[in-house]
């Protein structure tokens, strides 16, 4: 069948200009890389004052630095050494699976609620340590950085592959469940050496809501019980209007 003048034209335009497609930036790599530049910006002293900014401290409720709720977890954290590479590292692995797991829409919410369940009850924590006379050098030490961010992967690797094993230093085998509790004392271990209540409170918040994430009946079954309840209630007010 011979094709009309119009779609030839068509044709040579779109082989004589082909449409532009730019790629789109990996969101892990996006993570990674804001973790590495932000933690080489530290180590400047005309850019270290921008990065502290974005660290949580005090100064989120009492100068309502309101964006370090979420800004602190992607603060890069440590010493330029080999076990900021080996971090890294994991990281990109941890994030990678998790990501081609669940996508990239429920993994950003994933990353950017957890983080902000671990900012606001660390906050609170904060003030009620503050109101009750409390000062702690290293307030909100255990939070900062790519720390939390690999709390929070590490639980949803958890909770989405639960009783899968995984080769730990590629030669222990270990049940995924157990990362959690390995997790929690090694939190616990940075707590007794920095005496940093505030940022556990905070981590561990942000673990929960992770594990929250993908099981929610085990994680806060009080509030699934609330919601039923609501339904319910909502329920029997439309049945009571028909009646």
């Amino acid at each position: 069948m011979r094709t009309s003048w119009f779609e030839e034209d068509r044709e040579f335009v779109h082989r004589k200009f082909p449409k532009r497609r730019f790629a789109r930036l990996d969101d892990v790599v996006l993570l990674v890389s804001v973790i590495i530049v932000t933690f080489a910006l530290k180590f400047f002293p005309f850019t270290h004052s921008f990065v502290s900014l974005l660290e949580i401290s005090r100064d989120v409720w009492q100068r309502l630095f309101v964006w370090q709720l979420l800004t602190y977890a992607f603060v890069g954290q440590g010493f330029p050494d080999i076990w900021f590479v080996l971090e890294i590292i994991i990281l990109y692995w941890i994030a990678s699976t998790v990501k081609n797991r669940i996508g990239k829409y429920k993994f950003r919410k994933l990353i950017i609620y957890s983080a902000l369940t671990g900012g606001v009850l660390a906050t609170i924590i904060s003030i009620i340590m503050f109101l009750l006379g409390f000062s702690l050098s290293y307030e909100f030490a255990l939070m900062q950085g790519q720390r939390t961010i690999l709390a929070i992967l590490f639980t949803a690797f958890a909770a989405i592959f639960y009783e899968a094993s995984v080769l730990l230093f590629f030669v222990i085998p270990i049940k995924a469940r157990f990362f959690i509790p390995v997790l929690i004392l090694i939190l616990l271990m940075g707590f007794l050496r920095t005496k940093d209540l505030v940022g556990l409170c905070g981590v561990l918040a942000a673990m929960a809501y992770s594990f929250h994430f993908f099981r929610p009946k085990y994680a806060f079954p009080g509030f699934k019980r609330l919601r039923l309840l609501k339904r319910r209630k909502y329920t029997n007010r439309g049945f009571d209007k028909i009646n």
